[in-house]
């Protein structure tokens, strides 16, 4: 409906401009490809002045310029320049989850002799139980991809359910992040990761930000630890600890931290290996 509301005015801009003996000016439609379409749409406006007529049709991501062949010919030139698709960035996610476990053994030894006679069969000997426990580790490894464009967002799901919730709930307490501990329910561990392409690569920047979320009494809850985000510079392709970013090593061993369905916990070793890659190009 606001398409077709779009439409109208742009063929009204053109019908008024012909009635007015304007009959040199042109309606053509532009798509729009780059993810700062805003900032394209102010430059080709200032490019042609007042008397051109443009409409920024967001939703279909495209621009409704009225005006004449010679400025159809700018606005071609500006939009070469900066009309531009943003490169992907493709993050493999690697989650190597380690859970400490009890692990018990039971047996039998012993040693003896067997006896065959007239008389029939005699067994002589000693028989020893055996049992052990000790501690083990067990771990399993999860992948999962996250896909975005050059500066922008996705999220990381951590873990379901944190068992030193309330170590980092305090925590958020004390460096200013609430004002109190807020009793919650359900609380899970994200990453907020952001990346964005240096020039043409091969280097990124990549923005990573913990968050604590969770239901309270009061509904959901949520707690974005923004004085720990990490900044880091990597290079295409090239493998990184998230634990091992960070100073704050306390934070992070606890956050990192979940309970499988037995209820033991397990430590996270979380590695992003992020990629460039092209954007698709666009259909003519």
């Amino acid at each position: 409906m606001k398409n077709t509301f779009l439409i109208i005015i742009a063929l009204g801009l053109a019908i008024v401009a012909a009635s007015a003996g304007e009959d040199s000016r042109l309606m053509h439609v532009y798509p729009l490809y780059t993810a700062e379409a805003a900032a394209v749409v102010s430059m080709v406006e200032s490019v042609l002045g007042p008397a051109a007529k443009v409409i920024y049709d967001k939703p279909n991501g495209r621009l409704l310029i009225l005006a004449t062949a010679e400025e159809h010919k700018q606005v071609a030139d500006v939009l070469t320049q900066v009309n531009v698709a943003p490169m992907n960035i493709r993050i493999e996610v690697t989650t190597d989850e380690s859970e400490q476990q009890e692990l018990s053994s039971f047996g039998v030894s012993g040693d003896g002799t067997v006896t065959v006679d007239d008389s029939g069969t005699s067994v002589s000997g000693t028989v020893r139980p055996r049992a052990s426990q000790r501690s083990g580790r067990r771990g399993r490894a999860v992948k999962q991809t996250l896909l975005l464009q050059s500066g922008g967002e996705a999220v990381l799901h951590v873990g379901e359910e944190v068992p030193y919730a309330d170590w980092i709930m305090q925590y958020g307490v004390n460096q200013g992040y609430l004002p109190q501990v807020v009793t919650m329910r359900e609380v899970g561990a994200l990453l907020h990761v952001q990346a964005r392409v240096i020039g043409d690569g091969p280097l990124m920047t990549l923005k990573l930000t913990p968050e604590l979320t969770g239901v309270s009494d009061t509904g959901a809850q949520s707690i974005t630890f923004t004085r720990l985000s990490t900044d880091i510079t990597v290079q295409d392709g090239q493998t990184l600890d998230i634990g091992g970013l960070t100073s704050n090593v306390e934070f992070y061993e606890k956050f990192l931290m979940g309970l499988d369905r037995g209820g033991n916990r397990r430590a996270l070793t979380i590695k992003v290996t992020p990629h460039i890659e092209a954007p698709a190009k666009p259909a003519s």
